[in-house]
């Protein structure tokens, strides 16, 4: 690794000569094990103490950027090992390193600053530093920077610790930050102390984001100092970290899990003995998240108080595509415990089986109005398919793993009867998914330097384009919890071939669950056509045509509520209207939607309230009513 070293360069203190020198001497103890080391200068001390401890490892400073006032680049007259020479202050200390460490003159950068000039003048000088020292080191891996803030008035020390936190905000590698006492004739180690910025950084983001990335940044292991943590704080973060992923990711079931996780991993630490300081200043800020998600752990008792608190977490933080994601998949089943919008007789209604979805979940997503089942209707899990369709997929599975391209897939696929149309619309979707990797990875590749996985914004962007695949996919990457692999680079590694990627979503799943997914007998429904174009329904149209549909079936008693009629289709329409917002922001759309964030806000928050309180306070859905009505009467009268 390389390693460079920031300082501002103090004056060397003159005295009367001793034939030898005119310098004041100052003996550091600490610098090398056992002896005793004599300086010339403070920011010799903080040089030799960082190049003592990279030697241990083999490694040395490569350069030394040295901030310059007027006074230090001043000529003097000083006596140095028994010669008389008129040099400034910054070729003494030179010279002085290149005689005890052997350092060069390639090895030495001045920036010089103007100590009569306002700060705001040198902080731009400071800027240009910044945006130097970010282009030679930003993103490199194998290089650090090192600070000795020594020298200086306190502006100068003030504007140091403003460029090392620019610096360290800017992928720049901060190793020590050292500050010599000639008083004590010690140089300190202030690492810890400037890390308390990040510390500080990192409640605030995980706070306001559930992101837990300058938290790691705090803890991670450096070579400045022993970093190790004690078990309850080790079993915090991890905690921490898996909310960060399933919040970034929005994966469901696993928010509920950690958020109970995560309370109680916060009350083990907070009992438990803490082994540095870096502990105590972080439970010093434990309270902070608890103030922040007060809300989510005052309901952790209870599932469905727990899941409208994270919906409604995830508005005031505005991850609203969190939001409207964990509305749409956690909604439905509330919705119909609750008895907003429920049937009395749920298992005499026909509805098409999904995948991970109950039949609850289902009538309120997508019930039809002539879902009234036969007394002796063939149900999905009672008896066995035909003979045909199992065959079908038993042979597919066996010789999916082998197709190489598109072409092999469809010459396949033509061998399915109707009954498993749905299947094939499947598979299509499946290719698509592949191909949307495979330029992912291509991408990737373009890119030195770049984790050869799928970044957290293209792993949602997949999520909202492939919706049912990535279940499989995420149930497949579940299913190994001890894995040391990231989900992005388990999407990569998984779609090497299309054979393998299409091999592993089906070949994981047993035949009959296969069939009961997608064998479409006709005495249980009706196969829908296949929609190619992928466009959506514009929203108001979506919602006018739900609005009619479901006061008809609420005022014919297809459908029930503990709620007055007007309240019950209020919230069932907003549910569809959220859900439908939700598809025209993951799905390309040909026609133009405005969307505004506020008008997201707003629709979720009503809702959330509502189901929570039982009650929606302003109806306005029985006056969209009669507009619909008043429209269509003017549409008949031309």
């Amino acid at each position: 690794m390389d390693h460079y070293i920031v300082l501002f360069l103090s004056t060397i203190a003159m005295q009367n000569s001793n034939g030898k020198d005119n310098f004041r001497h100052t003996i550091y103890k600490n610098i090398l094990d056992g002896q005793e080391v004599d300086c010339i200068q403070t920011n010799e001390s903080a040089v030799r103490y960082l190049q003592e401890r990279l030697r241990k490892t083999k490694e040395s400073i490569s350069k030394i950027y040295i901030l310059t006032s007027k006074k230090v680049r001043d000529l003097e007259s000083f006596v140095y090992e028994g010669k008389a020479y008129t040099i400034s202050h910054i070729e003494l200390f030179k010279k002085r390193l290149g005689d005890t460490l052997g350092f060069v003159e390639s090895q030495f950068e001045c920036i010089e600053y103007d100590e009569t000039e306002t700060v705001e003048t040198n902080m731009d000088k400071l800027l240009e530093l910044a945006h130097s020292i970010r282009e030679k080191h930003g993103y490199h891996s194998d290089e650090m920077i090192h600070f000795d803030m020594t020298g200086g008035l306190r502006t100068v020390t003030q504007m140091l610790t403003s460029l090392l936190y620019l610096l360290k905000h800017s992928q720049v590698n901060i190793g020590y930050v050292l500050y010599s006492d000639f008083t004590k004739q010690l140089v300190e180690d202030a690492s810890e102390l400037f890390d308390i910025n990040t510390l500080v950084a990192g409640i605030e983001e995980f706070t306001h984001y559930g992101s837990t990335r300058s938290l790691q940044s705090y803890f991670k292991e450096t070579i400045t100092y022993d970093t190790a943590i004690s078990d309850a704080c080790a079993e915090l973060l991890t905690v921490m970290n898996e909310f960060s992923m399933a919040v970034s990711l929005c994966i469901p079931y696993k928010m509920v899990q950690i958020i109970k996780l995560l309370r109680e991993r916060i009350d083990i630490f907070k009992q438990s003995v803490h082994i540095s300081v870096k502990e105590d200043a972080f439970c010093y800020t434990i309270h902070t998240i608890e103030r922040e998600y007060k809300q989510l752990f005052h309901t952790i008792n209870d599932d469905v108080k727990l899941k409208l608190a994270i919906i409604r977490w995830c508005i005031q933080k505005e991850l609203l595509q969190q939001a409207l994601t964990l509305s749409t998949e956690w909604l439905p089943q509330i919705i119909f415990q609750e008895k907003i919008f429920y049937h009395t007789h749920i298992d005499t209604i026909r509805v098409k089986p999904a995948m991970h979805r109950t039949k609850e979940e289902e009538f309120v997503i997508s019930y039809p109005r002539d879902a009234k089942s036969p007394e002796k209707m063939l149900s999905v899990n009672e008896g066995a398919p035909p003979n045909q369709p199992a065959e079908i997929v038993k042979r597919i599975k066996a010789t999916i793993r082998d197709v190489k391209t598109k072409t092999e897939v469809q010459t396949l696929m033509q061998s399915m009867g109707k009954e498993l149309v749905k299947l094939h619309a499947f598979m299509g979707d499946c290719v698509r998914a592949w191909d949307w990797l495979q330029q992912q990875e291509y991408n990737i590749s373009l890119h030195k330097g770049q984790k050869k996985e799928v970044s957290t914004s293209n792993i949602m962007a997949f999520q909202g384009q492939f919706p049912e695949v990535e279940q499989y996919l995420q149930n497949m990457f579940h299913q190994n919890p001890n894995t040391q692999v990231s989900y992005g680079k388990f999407l990569l590694q998984q779609s090497q071939t299309l054979g393998k990627f299409l091999f592993m979503i089906l070949g994981s799943v047993p035949e009959k669950t296969l069939l009961q997914r997608f064998w479409a007998a006709q005495e249980l429904c009706e196969v829908e056509p296949i929609k190619r174009s992928g466009s959506i329904k514009p929203l108001e149209a979506y919602r006018k045509d739900k609005t009619i549909l479901y006061y008809n079936l609420l005022k014919e008693n297809e459908a029930h509520s503990v709620l007055p009629l007007e309240e019950a289709l209020q919230c069932i329409v907003e549910f569809h209207y959220i859900k439908q917002l939700r598809n025209t922001i993951n799905h390309a759309s040909e026609e133009k939607q405005y969307i505004s964030s506020a008008d997201i806000i707003q629709r979720v928050e009503r809702l959330v309230k509502a189901i929570e309180s039982m009650h929606w306070k302003e109806v306005t859905v029985m006056k969209e009513l009669e507009g619909i009505h008043e429209s269509d009467e003017k549409r008949d009268s031309f």
